[in-house]
């Protein structure tokens, strides 16, 4: 057995430019990771995306180097959210995706995560060829006239708005949203995508800072404090939106700045989606990991929806969301997957639907979860 370089969630680490441990994450095994993953690809296309850490720009350098090494043409995306990283594997025709960040972990960490075309991180397996790769450096020879390229994409936060609204329709010029997206990948996605429902929008840290002056970066309750008082004492603000680093969590606040939880909005979403839709029944499945509270068997279960449990992290869900043919997965962390878009988590499709599901209702999120327990 390889020992993996990955851990639960892609690979993790604090950021060194040189270092002799394997603890740190330097720009020499991010060249080596690149070699590895052209290496396991056999050339072919490779998305690349980043979000505002400071130490990603040499990382993504040398992971490119890596990869063109072994022929690969990559598409570079530049800033944007793991949800549009995810969601653009199959508009780019692209065999694989890496996106580099360190999610809502603190800002002197880096990392990678690989994606498959489907918007389903690595598997297990994946992960662990791409490890057997890197510690034999059994890496793929090509000769000068086989390497790669590079090829910018510009508008893809555009594509990934459009293809959300192009399914998702509401107007939203009745609604007003605080959003802080933690000085994160979401400062100009989550705006954008609000501004084209003709929401009226405030935010707080949005200006992209990859040290996190506003807060820090995981929107756990602690550091949420700012948004829930301004929406305390607003008379305006309907709903607070808050988001992690590269994007994939997302937590909501109803208009009294209580943080809402996040099983509790699995099982409400879950509930208006089997009343909007027809479904058979063996397509009434959800999928949630282990640690989520058995609330969702109590709402959904009557409904004739099926709970699937799996172990925890997103690429669990997604694989048993592929698996099982569900219509949703979530987890306590706020990471939501919908595989009617990919099976990558996106907070951004989850903020326009519970966006609609609030217009449509004329109900608040405090109304609208009256049902679903605590």
């Amino acid at each position: 057995m390889t020992n993996s370089i990955f851990g639960t969630s892609g690979i993790r680490r604090v950021f060194k430019n040189y270092s002799e441990s394997d603890l740190m994450f330097t720009p020499i095994m991010s060249l080596e990771v690149g070699l590895a993953l052209g290496t396991y690809l056999k050339g072919g296309s490779v998305v690349i995306g980043k979000d505002i850490r400071t130490s990603a720009l040499p990382i993504e350098y040398a992971l490119i180097s890596g990869l063109v090494s072994c022929g690969c043409h990559v598409k570079t995306l530049g800033i944007v959210t793991t949800p549009t990283l995810a969601a653009s594997l199959r508009s780019l025709d692209a065999d694989a995706g890496v996106v580099i960040t360190a999610s809502h972990n603190t800002p002197e960490y880096i990392g990678l995560k690989l994606w498959n075309t489907s918007g389903v991180g690595f598997s297990p397996e994946q992960e662990e060829e791409i490890s057997r790769i890197y510690d034999e450096k059994d890496f793929i020879k090509i000769e000068y006239d086989q390497i790669g390229k590079v090829t910018e994409i510009n508008d893809i936060n555009d594509i990934h708005i459009s293809d959300i609204t192009d399914q998702i329709k509401f107007d939203g010029r009745e609604l007003n949203i605080i959003v802080d997206p933690g000085n994160g990948s979401a400062c100009d996605i989550v705006p954008k995508l609000l501004s084209t429902y003709n929401i009226n929008i405030m935010t707080i840290n949005s200006q992209m800072d990859g040290r996190f002056p506003g807060r820090h970066s995981e929107p756990s309750k602690e550091n949420l404090i700012q948004i829930s008082k301004i929406l305390k004492i607003s008379e305006q603000e309907d709903i607070g939106i808050a988001l992690d680093g590269d994007a994939d969590r997302v937590i909501f606040l109803d208009e009294i700045g209580e943080i809402v939880d996040p099983i509790r909005l699995l099982a409400l979403m879950a509930k208006h989606y089997i009343s909007e839709n027809s479904l058979s029944d063996n397509e009434k499945k959800v999928v949630t990991p282990v640690n989520s509270s058995s609330l969702i068997e109590d709402v959904l279960n009557p409904l004739g929806c099926e709970i699937i449990r799996t172990e925890v992290g997103d690429i669990k869900v997604a694989l048993a969301l592929q698996k099982h043919g569900g219509f949703l997965g979530g987890e306590t962390s706020g990471t939501y997957i919908w595989p009617k878009f990919h099976y990558g988590p996106d907070s951004i499709v989850t903020i326009a639907t519970i966006l609609k599901m609030i217009t449509q209702s004329g109900k608040n999120l405090i109304e609208l979860l009256k049902d679903i327990p605590k």
